[in-house]
């Protein structure tokens, strides 16, 4: 089950940080060389093998998938591209594409830019907190 978790959120940082980073310096393509993605890979600082598989299976062709050893490793490939859809959409597809895995990104990088609370609503009548108190000074106007 631990296993699964962490599966998901590196599904999920992929999509975050590593595909836009793909689309940026190469275009945005059906799929990336592993050369590309190797390269993306190290410009996230990410080493970690299991990592670079889950990128590879997500973003590499599906000619390259079975020789690379991929399918020994992740599962039949339209199987993972269905359990990438479904730690990133909650659905299941055949094939996740780059476009689509570059909306989640976006999306993930809105939600974090977004306050936790809506500044708005503090002011909304006014900012006076509401009081009328006699803004003129509180007299009787004065020496007439």
């Amino acid at each position: 089950m631990f296993g699964n978790w962490k599966r998901n959120r590196q599904i999920r940082e992929v999509a975050k940080d590593i595909t836009p980073k793909l689309a940026l310096k190469y275009g945005e393509k059906a799929d990336y060389s592993k050369e590309e993605i190797d390269w993306a890979l190290k410009e996230n600082g990410k080493t970690d093998d299991a990592f670079a598989l889950i990128a590879y299976g997500m973003l590499i062709s599906q000619a390259t998938y079975v020789p690379m050893g991929l399918s020994q490793e992740l599962g039949e490939h339209a199987d993972f591209q269905s359990e990438v859809s479904l730690a990133l959409f909650d659905q299941a597809t055949d094939l996740v594409s780059v476009s689509a895995l570059l909306t989640y990104a976006e999306i993930q990088d809105s939600h974090k830019q977004q306050p936790a609370t809506d500044s708005d609503d503090f002011d909304a009548d006014g900012g006076d907190f509401g009081g009328d108190f006699g803004g003129d000074g509180g007299g009787d106007g004065g020496g007439e």
